[in-house]
């Protein structure tokens, strides 16, 4: 047999051998991906500080604002309540100076007519939808009278998020 053709014949040979003994193994494995809401409220808010003013005995409405920040993920709905701050009645916000006391409201709009509380005391909740970013959610107060005695007032209200 010529030189060539035996060198051919092997070649093939050995071809389908190495494929006679060719196996394969496979495995399965899975992919998965777990995404969470989540929703903070910012560190810094700017309190609702009404400032100083001189004792006025006739009524007067006296109106500042604050805000917090709130940062939820993308979609994500949620609500924020205001507690009656630490000095409250069973439904009256207020500000103590020693033993005197200054009554006041927080409200959910500039116009002062949607009073803010936790849904059933002081006032209903603010819902909204997470952008992904920080929303700056503005606070307002105001105040129906400055007929108190000098001092230094002050209260801390608690803000909560539910998403």
């Amino acid at each position: 047999m010529n030189l060539l053709l035996k060198l051919a014949l092997l070649a093939a040979a050995s071809g389908a051998m190495v494929g006679t003994y060719a196996a394969t193994a496979t495995q399965t494995f899975g992919v998965k991906l777990v995404v969470q809401e989540s929703c903070s409220i910012g560190t810094t808010p700017t309190d609702v500080d009404f400032g100083t003013h001189t004792r006025q005995t006739t009524a007067v409405n006296t109106d500042a604002a604050g805000s917090l920040s709130i940062n939820c993920s993308s979609g994500t709905p949620y609500t924020i309540a205001l507690n009656g701050g630490l000095n409250a009645t069973a439904s009256t916000r207020q500000m103590l100076s020693g033993a005197n006391v200054a009554a006041y409201v927080l409200y959910q709009d500039s116009a002062r007519a949607t009073p803010w509380g936790n849904g059933t005391t002081f006032g209903t909740t603010v819902s909204g939808t997470g952008t992904g970013a920080a929303v700056a959610t503005p606070v307002y107060g105001r105040l129906t009278s400055l007929n108190f005695p000098a001092g230094t007032y002050s209260d801390t209200v608690t803000a909560t998020v539910t998403y």
